[in-house]
């Protein structure tokens, strides 16, 4: 079930910064990533936090948005933009 709205105008490379910011975030231990993390990641929160991969951030800002992977999120915004 999807958490977030998606935005009138969805773009990916907006997509790609929030998991960028939410690598960073969770690799420097921010309690709402974490969180965000808990909900949204099958593993949930790996043992060493530094070694958090962007795949991982990527799933949970598809799953946020309602999507079960970040590839069917991608498929989709190519999709809006494709037909408007």
């Amino acid at each position: 079930m999807p958490t977030l709205g998606m935005p009138d105008r969805p773009h990916l490379d907006s997509f790609r910064r929030q998991a960028r910011a939410l690598q960073r975030a969770v690799r420097a231990g921010d309690p709402d990533a974490v969180a965000r993390l808990a909900r949204h990641h099958p593993d949930g929160m790996p043992d060493d936090a530094s070694g958090f991969q962007l795949s991982g951030a990527q799933l949970v800002v598809a799953r946020e948005y309602g999507f079960a992977s970040w590839p069917r999120l991608a498929r989709y915004l190519e999709t809006v933009a494709e037909h408007g």
